[in-house]
């Protein structure tokens, strides 16, 4: 019974001093992107000391990528960095972490796929390769 009753007394200091600390943790609602886009379609992925954002963004003629590092405070860190130049209209993008960069997937003019990886400081590793698929048939 001692040893339940020292578990609840545990418990409840818990409660008490450290879950408001816990709570009052708050993400920015700054905006990530420039003043001047026109971003939709945002994705977003963890990474090794934040997430990697990646969006769709039409401030141009055609639709492009971006792409942001985000801390833990949902602050930017550093500025966002184009992903894609090209006259199609890029879209619905996906991200994700390898544990060393960030794998980049998005349809490229809406008839393929394309993929690229950026460092999480922003800048691309590889140029865009599009993914091959086939069907069998």
């Amino acid at each position: 019974m001692k040893i339940f009753l020292s578990v609840i007394f545990i418990f409840s200091l818990f409660l008490l001093f450290i879950s408001p600390i816990l709570a009052t943790t708050k993400w920015s609602e700054d905006k990530i992107s420039s003043i001047e886009s026109k971003p939709s379609g945002p994705q977003i992925a963890t990474g090794k000391v934040g997430y990697g954002v990646v969006w769709t963004d039409d401030r141009e003629t055609d639709s492009e990528l971006y792409f942001s590092l985000v801390n833990s405070g949902g602050n930017a860190v550093g500025k966002e960095v184009k992903i894609t130049n090209n006259n199609v209209h890029d879209l619905t993008p996906s991200i994700v972490w390898n544990g060393e960069d960030y794998g980049v997937f998005w349809s490229y003019d809406k008839s393929q796929i394309y993929y690229t990886r950026v460092k999480e400081v922003g800048n691309k590793v590889l140029e865009e390769i599009p993914v091959v698929t086939t069907t069998a048939g």
